[in-house]
């Protein structure tokens, strides 16, 4: 079974159209679900990219290139 990569909060945060902060922010306030969080007082949180996709803001094209 192949391992899923992980996304960090900024990669995140452009799937979801927030800033990088704002998705820790969610992430410490427990409305966004995190895989893990890196050790130390700046650890990073990692995201599973399947539960951010399903969360992810529809683009205005609707997903259809003009």
């Amino acid at each position: 079974m192949p391992e899923t990569e992980l996304l960090t909060s900024p990669q995140a945060g452009v799937i979801l159209g927030k800033s990088a902060r704002t998705v820790q922010r969610m992430a410490d306030a427990g409305e966004l679900p995190y895989v893990q969080k890196l050790t130390g007082p700046n650890g990073a949180y990692l995201f599973d990219p399947d539960v951010i996709a399903a969360r992810a803001v529809p683009s205005p094209s609707g997903g259809k290139e003009k």
